[in-house]
């Protein structure tokens, strides 16, 4: 078992599911959320959102996520150009 099977779940076809499995897993992808907010922090980057120049007027933003100052995230899941803002 690696470190990323710890406290994970694993269903089989056929397998009941009782409440309380879904409650634990409810449980423990709320807490990951928080975790993650917790260690980012408000209003900061986690990873990504690279801005590049790509010519006059455009730019790229590559994929990220962030959290803004509510604690709310904010996911680019893929890059592209956009207009630049003056």
């Amino acid at each position: 078992m690696s470190a990323a099977d710890v406290g994970r779940a694993v269903f089989s076809d056929g397998m009941r599911v009782a409440v309380e499995h879904l409650d634990r897993l409810q449980q423990v992808a709320l807490e990951a959320g928080f975790d993650a907010r917790e260690a980012a922090g408000p209003g900061k980057v986690c990873y990504g959102f690279r801005v590049e120049a790509k010519g006059p007027g455009t730019v790229t933003v590559n994929p990220g996520l962030a959290f803004d100052a509510a604690g709310r995230p904010i996911r680019l899941a893929i890059s592209g150009p956009g207009p630049a803002c003056s």
